[in-house]
């Protein structure tokens, strides 16, 4: 395993580690600011999916009220 600490979108963009990846954590919170809304756009998403394996898998940490089924 490996864990890198890095911008996101800078380490994905622009591949500074070769290869595919088994999985990906998203655990930077709410998309509540600019900052972090940088990580739920479409075009991230898909820069990241083409990184992974075909197996791969995304996980993105979402909160739902308390009422939601």
């Amino acid at each position: 395993m490996r864990v890198v600490h890095d911008d996101p979108r800078h380490f994905v963009g622009h591949g500074r580690v070769g290869g595919r990846f088994d999985l990906a954590l998203l655990l930077g919170g709410e998309p509540a600011t600019l900052l972090r809304a940088r990580l739920a756009t479409v075009e991230f998403l898909r820069v990241l999916g083409a990184r992974l394996r075909s197996e791969g898998a995304i996980v993105v940490v979402l909160r739902s009220m308390s009422s939601a089924l």
